[in-house]
Order: C-alpha cells, then sequence, then structure tokens
C-alpha cells in the first residue's frame, strides 16, 4: 500500500482542547501524531463531533480551525485550515468561567425583578 501522505508525521503526547460553539462547549484530547497540515487526535472515549471545530494546543501556544478527515472509535484524523490558523491560544478555562458568570449574572437579576415585586 502506497502512503499518500504530503508531510512527514511526528509522533506527540500533547493536550489538546477542542472548542465547539464559540467556545461554550469544550472535550479535552490527546494529540498524537501532527504535521504542519493536520493531526490525529484521540479523546478517552467516542465523542461525535461536527465537521469543522477549533483545537488548541495550549503546550505550542497554537490554535487551529480543523477540518474531519476520518473518524474511527476514539480517535479521528484532522485536517488543518491554514487560512484560520492563529498563533494565539484560546483560553478556555477562561470562556466557561465567563459563561458561568453569566448565567450566574441573569439568575440574579431575575432574584431581583422578582423581590422587587413581591
Amino acid at each position: 500500500m502506497q502512503d499518500r501522505r504530503q508531510h512527514v508525521r511526528y509522533p506527540s503526547l500533547l493536550g489538546g482542547q477542542i472548542s465547539l460553539h464559540r467556545l461554550s462547549s469544550a472535550h479535552e484530547c490527546v494529540v498524537r501524531n501532527i504535521t504542519p497540515a493536520g493531526a490525529r487526535i484521540v479523546f478517552d472515549h467516542p465523542v461525535p463531533m461536527p465537521r469543522e471545530f477549533d483545537l488548541n494546543i495550549p503546550h505550542r501556544r497554537e490554535n487551529f480551525r480543523t477540518r474531519v478527515i476520518w473518524q474511527r472509535d476514539n480517535m479521528m484524523g484532522v485536517e488543518f485550515l491554514k487560512q484560520e490558523r492563529t498563533e494565539q491560544p484560546a483560553d478556555l478555562a477562561l470562556a466557561r468561567r465567563v459563561k458561568r458568570l453569566e448565567v450566574e449574572k441573569a439568575d440574579l437579576e431575575r432574584r431581583i425583578v422578582t423581590s422587587y415585586f413581591d
């Protein structure tokens, strides 16, 4: 069988974070192989993913927009969409905290309005 890859794969064991829906949902993963064009990522368990998502690799300070090329069990191969690659990492912990605080704020506003009219 002929190998059709255009780039050499580099073995890795990098922690990654996949963000969906503008950082409101995130999944942890491990980047097992990486090339300039894509990566093989592994999850703890099979995870359904949309065709495109953002992959953050904090250790390398890289954030990629990716497209799923193949998926099997708890692994998938992704292609990096170069036009959307950035060198700035997405801070998922901060995004989660902001989301949680927005929900808290909305709840407090409802409670204030409710107590005011009671």
